[in-house]
């Protein structure tokens, strides 16, 4: 037993020195490790560009420290083709290396600026804005991408929608050792999808349902609403492919759906279900909530009685449970409107729209994130109690 625990710690104890030198030396050579979770495709398209996006914007003018960057990779990678993206732009060092140092680092204090990831936030995604993507496809990538979707019938021309719908399928079957149910009430059917996913083909548009292991297929008499997820000709570099070439992205917040982010492709949401989800930046066109209900009396709860509840704070099932706050999915009939309004808010280039009402509710709470006022006019419209003042 005793053998078992010195051979255990001692990638730990080889880290110490490492560990006292990038202190000591941190003045002028600051040493910094990424564990970059690449076994989640959200985490691992956004972790890496933000954190490069964040270095790219640190100020010129000091000469020191002289900051090194430690990559190394956590997990299965969830796309193969992604981790020959990035390999392109960064080195992954080993993890047997590198873990035992980052492990040991965490533990002390003022650990977090030895971390690459430290301050990186989903929830903010304004460095987006302001610089252009760090991957891209060289041509033979992008012609032998091209060459798969001509046996769907896509020619260069088509313009392109990405619709990502969570269900809980994919962890299920990936990680059957964790439980995430605390994750159920992200999920909606996909065959509510239809008929807006049939109205944006209407207009010319190919919608492509997006995912890898996916509970329900996508049923449609459309040739231009396409069940990718379920096609043959899926493939992780065409993941990529379609999400750097789709006109927009919609989504139900994925994790996915940050492939799309990652090139700069508009992003709208709908059935969100926590605040947290609506992440701060330009990118983000608009979004609708799921209709959002006290458990025990059944009545429809509006922005400001949310707030009051800390609903803005939760994101697992769990804590919403504990708050009585229960969720309805989006009619088809909420999806046909959403989708049609996000198709002319990027067809026009049009500007964000702010709900004033909503605007002032996160002022009363002091607020910041104003992409939580991004809300569909549309849904505003037919759900008009959401953003009624409380009576006290």
């Amino acid at each position: 037993m005793r053998a078992r625990n010195f051979i255990r710690r001692t990638p730990l104890l080889l880290a110490i020195l490492p560990v006292i030198l990038m202190r000591l030396l941190s003045p002028f050579v600051l040493v910094r490790i990424g564990q970059t979770n690449a076994g989640r495709i959200g985490h691992f398209a956004m972790d890496i560009e933000l954190s490069l996006l964040k270095r790219r914007s640190y100020p010129k003018s000091s000469l020191f420290p002289i900051i090194f960057d430690f990559y190394f990779i956590d997990g299965t990678p969830s796309n193969s083709y992604l981790m020959q993206l990035w390999q392109r732009e960064i080195t992954f060092y080993p993890k047997w290396l590198l873990k035992p140092i980052h492990r040991l680092n965490i533990k002390l204090p003022g650990s977090s600026k030895y971390d690459v990831f430290y301050g990186v936030t989903h929830t903010d995604l304004t460095l987006l804005d302001k610089y252009e993507p760090s991957l891209k496809m060289n041509k033979e990538d992008e012609y032998s991408a091209f060459t798969a979707l001509k046996e769907l019938g896509i020619s260069q021309q088509d313009k392109i929608v990405c619709l990502c719908v969570r269900d809980s399928e994919y962890l299920r079957v990936t990680f059957p050792e964790t439980d995430w149910s605390e994750h159920n009430h992200r999920d909606s059917e996909i065959d509510t999808y239809v008929k807006a996913a049939e109205l944006l083909a209407k207009m010319g548009y190919k919608v492509f349902r997006m995912g890898n292991i996916v509970r329900d297929k996508l049923e449609s008499d459309f040739s231009s609403v396409i069940d990718y997820a379920n096609s043959n000709v899926r493939s992780e570099m065409l993941d990529i492919y379609l999400f750097s070439h789709a006109d927009f992205v919609i989504t139900t917040s994925t994790g996915m759906d940050f492939l799309g982010a990652l090139f700069r492709t508009p992003i709208g949401i709908v059935n969100a279900v926590s605040l947290t989800s609506i992440y701060q930046g330009d990118l983000l066109k608009c979004y609708q909530p799921k209709e959002i209900v006290d458990t025990n009396s059944g009545e429809r709860l509006g922005l400001d009685e949310l707030i009051e509840r800390g609903y803005h704070k939760a994101y697992n099932q769990s804590e919403f449970a504990s708050m009585n706050i229960g969720f309805i999915n989006n009619s088809s009939d909420d999806l046909c409107k959403f989708f049609s309004e996000m198709e002319s808010l990027v067809r026009n280039k049009g500007t964000e729209q702010y709900s004033p009402k909503a605007i002032a509710i996160l002022e009363k709470y002091k607020i910041t994130n104003k992409n939580w006022a991004k809300l569909s006019p549309a849904w505003l419209t037919s759900h008009s109690y959401f953003l009624t003042s409380r009576s006290y």
